[in-house]
């Protein structure tokens, strides 16, 4: 008869081999869909994300599967969120404000990591910052109301006599507006007024500025997004041409001809979005992932562009700058 301390050790020994076996078995690849406005070939961004990715553990092509998703409107964005929740993707990741509402559009269930967003709140897509609640979470670069008052206040700084100032920003941009109605809250207290002008293509760069021009605007702001980061050069081309004073928000991709580069600093947040992506994979629910704000923003000046227009900068305002371009 065979004891019962040899069966527990031959079901042991049985045991062994089996749970090294399941310990080697490679897990599912995760599948991942990646929605972007305006950037139909991956970059820079995309590969720092997929870097921090293998770092924790996700390795491209093998255990990590992304459908890249680049669209031109709205309605082309909504599509393809669709498409993707219909793959059945574990997770969708949205870069910028459009994707996000394209995302959200498709599913309230299928968790959604964005980032380089605005304000979220402001948005309609969470109840708060610190507990999103629901499917979404991510990275925004918006620091609160007080960054636009900010911005009119270096402006203001820079022109003391100025009385009227131009937003340029892109309709297709849903958050955009917003933005326009904080510095049309904040205008009247530095005795500004705001001509916002919108733009839906490359070709409108160069009427919008003409339009400034005809209402004697004394700088221009020029909201950054995925749209006029990729057509930069045309914006930078048709400021040339219609030669002004003007403000640009993004320190990642700065614009030829803007005086004044003054943004939140969001460079970390691809990477930042890999490990989110992790922890939500693992069980974490995007609802109680708070949303992230910059902790810094910095000033860039050129003042080779600031001489070329005939303006000499206030030394108060270039000891404050985080750089100075051409001093």
């Amino acid at each position: 008869m065979v004891s019962r301390r040899a069966i527990l050790a031959t079901g042991c020994g049985v045991c062994v081999p089996l749970l090294r076996a399941a310990a080697q078995t490679p897990r599912s690849p995760v599948r991942i869909g990646w929605l972007v406005p305006d950037v139909p070939v991956p970059g820079d961004v995309y590969r720092q994300f997929v870097r921090r990715a293998a770092e924790l553990g996700y390795v491209e092509g093998t255990s990590l599967l992304i459908d890249y998703r680049s669209f031109r409107t709205l309605d082309e964005g909504k599509a393809a969120a669709a498409a993707l929740v219909h793959l059945k993707v574990d997770l969708l990741v949205a870069q910028a404000p459009p994707a996000l509402l394209a995302a959200r559009s498709a599913t309230q269930t299928v968790p959604i990591v964005t980032f380089f967003v605005g304000d979220p709140v402001h948005m309609g897509v969470v109840s708060s910052l610190a507990r999103p609640g629901g499917n979404v979470t991510g990275f925004t670069w918006d620091t609160g109301s007080d960054g636009t008052g900010k911005v009119l206040e270096i402006l203001k700084e820079m022109l003391p006599r100025a009385t009227r100032i131009g937003l340029l920003w892109n309709e297709e941009n849903n958050s955009h507006p917003v933005y326009v109605r904080d510095f049309e809250s904040h205008a009247p207290r530095l005795k500004l007024s705001i001509v916002a002008v919108g733009v839906r293509r490359a070709e409108d760069f160069e009427p919008a500025l003409r339009t400034m021009k005809t209402e004697r605007v004394d700088a221009a702001i020029l909201f950054p997004d995925p749209f006029t980061v990729r057509h930069r050069e045309d914006l930078s081309a048709a400021l040339a041409r219609h030669p002004m004073p003007a403000m640009w928000g993004s320190l990642a991709w700065p614009l030829r001809g803007a005086i004044v580069t003054f943004g939140a600093d969001v460079s970390d947040q691809p990477r930042r979005v890999a490990e989110y992506v992790d922890r939500i994979l693992k069980g974490a629910s995007p609802g109680t992932l708070p949303f992230q704000q910059p902790t810094r923003s910095d000033l860039v000046i050129d003042v080779d562009v600031a001489r070329a227009l005939g303006l000499t900068l206030p030394r108060s305002l270039l000891v404050r700058a985080d750089k100075v371009i051409g001093q």
